[in-house]
């Protein structure tokens, strides 16, 4: 950590009262604000203009938004979200977007499940290359546990997307890449529900299907198919 001082900086003592969601999600601007600051030491800055960028701030203040369940949206496409389209789960247009939106910002730059952009052209269109319903509720039933922080009723809906992306699994499992990739979310739900026979079941379901289309386990790099 010592090496790397900005991938973790050293935070100073803050009061509870004075301390902001961006700098808990961004503690590297705090490190900056620290390296940037034009008050002397053992003075007072409360009265002067922020040097953070103007990028940077907006950039804090988005992940602020983000964070309480605000108007932030990761995308704007996700404004134009029908989500009765894609589940039976009564749930409103705005929830599932920010409960998308929450995934797309935290989690997706980690799994990599499937390419963002054209899942949310699809999402919004309504059409089916890169997008379905089995997807869909894969896909809330993993972002609603991160989104029970923010929403507490997301708790109970998560379980509900889980089931019917369980029976549309079973009842219907055609060789896909959005039916790959919602396997996979399938399966850490699963794990995260105590099934891990479950689980371990649509992972291995999963990597079979995708080997199928040549998306991984192939055996050279102009193996996978069109």
């Amino acid at each position: 950590m010592a090496r790397q001082p900005v991938s973790y900086p050293t935070l100073g003592p803050m009061e509870a009262g004075q301390t902001s969601l961006g700098m808990i999600f961004h503690p590297d601007m705090a490190l900056w604000q620290s390296l940037h600051t034009d008050s002397a030491p053992g003075t007072s800055n409360t009265n002067q203009k922020s040097s953070v960028p103007e990028n940077e701030a907006s950039r804090t203040t988005a992940s602020n938004a983000a964070g309480t369940g605000t108007e932030f949206l990761w995308d704007k496409r996700l404004h134009n979200v029908n989500i009765s389209r894609w589940t039976e789960v009564a749930v409103s247009n705005e929830f599932a977007a920010k409960a998308m939106s929450l995934y797309l910002q935290t989690d997706h730059p980690l799994f990599g499940l499937f390419d963002a952009d054209l899942f949310l052209n699809d999402l919004t269109s309504g059409q089916l290359n890169f997008c379905s319903p089995l997807l869909v509720n894969a896909l809330l039933c993993w972002a609603c546990q991160a989104y029970a922080n923010f929403q507490p009723e997301a708790t109970g809906l998560c379980q509900r997307f889980y089931l019917i992306a369980k029976q549309q699994w079973q009842s219907n499992k055609v060789h896909t890449i959005t039916a790959v990739a919602a396997s996979m979310f399938l399966s850490i739900a699963a794990t995260c529900l105590g099934d891990d026979e479950l689980s371990a079941q649509f992972l291995q379901e999963g990597c079979v299907m995708g080997k199928s289309l040549g998306l991984f386990g192939a055996s050279d790099a102009g193996s996978a198919k069109q």
